[in-house]
């Protein structure tokens, strides 16, 4: 009889690149717990043939920050290392969210003080090697379309957008996965122009197909709680994530356009 062993669960290391020596030992603590660890290993802050020249630094960090939100797609579940936490950490704690990634961190006031708090941990084995932090909290309802597409560009531009995304993309290349939400996104919008005068048109199956999908490409990478969340509410999931990643990222990719700014970069 063949029998099947489940595969070590990943680590993605998130934290500002003054930790550099704090990551390494946590890469160590993970590995010896018997997890597999990604995490950052460029500081263009410490000199390197490979960045000294400015316009190589600039094209690297853009390819770094793409590269690190893959890891983290690629991860169970993110660590946080040190007791500062940047804007760039703080866009990559939120993106980890998104996906429904359960976060640790390495130091938590809360803890070091032994002050009772609801801050979530994954176990308190796990987070800081063994703090008392409580329970992880009751999820929040997904957010209505309202606060879910506040500050989203109009269904014109988006649509333009996907357009742009599919007609420029490689042949038989897979489209990246920020296109599958935001085109789920826009379903969403427009069923929701439609589906009082049609509950079952085909604007809304459109809208809940779409959603589905996203799911389907989700599912591997998200907190199981979150996908069964999903199944339920399709179209709620499209919202949640859509409100979570809209942010103006237009400064951390280099060339690549936002959600708020979708054409930023008429290329794209």
């Amino acid at each position: 009889m063949t029998h099947l062993h489940a595969e070590p669960p990943i680590v993605a290391i998130c934290g500002s690149t003054r930790f550099m020596a704090d990551m390494a030992e946590a890469a160590r603590r993970e590995t010896a717990a018997g997890r597999i660890v990604v995490k950052p290993d460029c500081d263009l802050k410490t000199p390197h043939p490979l960045w000294a020249d400015p316009q190589d630094a600039a094209r690297l960090k853009a390819r770094l920050g793409q590269l690190h939100r893959a890891k983290i797609r690629l991860a169970a579940e993110v660590l946080v290392v040190g007791d500062y936490v940047g804007d760039s950490t703080r866009s990559e704690i939120a993106y980890a969210h998104a996906l429904g990634k359960p976060v640790r961190f390495t130091h938590c006031a809360n803890c070091e003080a032994c002050v009772e708090h609801d801050e979530c941990c994954l176990t308190p084995e796990t987070h800081n090697w063994g703090c008392p932090c409580g329970p992880r909290p009751t999820p929040e309802p997904f957010p209505g379309p309202e606060a879910a597409y506040s500050s989203a560009p109009s269904i014109d531009s988006e649509l333009a957008w996907a357009d742009r995304a599919v007609a420029t993309a490689e042949c038989y290349a897979e489209l990246d996965r920020d296109y599958y939400l935001r085109q789920a996104a826009v379903m969403d919008r427009i069923a929701l122009l439609d589906e009082a005068a049609e509950p079952d048109g085909d604007a809304v199956q459109t809208a809940v197909a779409t959603a589905l999908t996203l799911l389907d490409t989700d599912r591997p990478h998200v907190d199981p709680n979150l996908t069964e969340r999903g199944e339920k509410d399709p179209r709620g999931y499209v919202r949640y994530l859509y409100a979570r990643n809209a942010g103006c990222t237009c400064d951390e990719f280099g060339d690549s356009s936002c959600y708020l700014h979708p054409d930023a970069n008429p290329e794209l």
